[in-house]
């Protein structure tokens, strides 16, 4: 596990980083690109490589975002909102800006389910 947490059974391995996001009053700033996905909303911050995730909904599980990345030593990267129902939560990575990545959301409800909707968007060189 690169850095972060153990929350998830993917998470010990090699390709992927798992943090558990720090709990802020909102997103960054005003260039953030955000969707809505599986009973999540996620913000990306280009500019800090920030990942910012809402809990939409009271269900006992943790709002989750996931980053699929190629041309990256962590293949899929992981924010979760562990601090309950309409917060938000702010985890940072460190990506290649060349590298193709995709956004989804998800919800994390125990170390082995953790359900992740279709992708919501993807970018490249930010």
């Amino acid at each position: 596990m690169a850095d972060g947490d153990n929350y998830m059974d993917v998470c010990p391995s090699d390709n992927v980083s798992c943090q558990t996001g720090v709990q802020v009053s909102g997103t960054g700033g005003t260039g953030d690109t955000c969707g809505t996905g599986y009973k999540t909303y996620v913000c990306i911050d280009y500019d800090g490589d920030y990942v910012y995730v809402y809990d939409n909904d009271a269900d006992g599980g943790s709002g989750l975002a996931e980053i699929y990345s190629t041309n990256s030593s962590y293949n899929f990267r992981y924010c979760r909102n562990p601090h309950g129902a309409g917060t938000w939560a702010r985890c940072n990575f460190d990506w290649p800006e060349d590298a193709y990545k995709e956004v989804r959301s998800g919800v994390r409800y125990s170390y082995t389910y953790y359900p992740v909707g279709p992708m919501i968007w993807h970018f490249t060189g930010a």
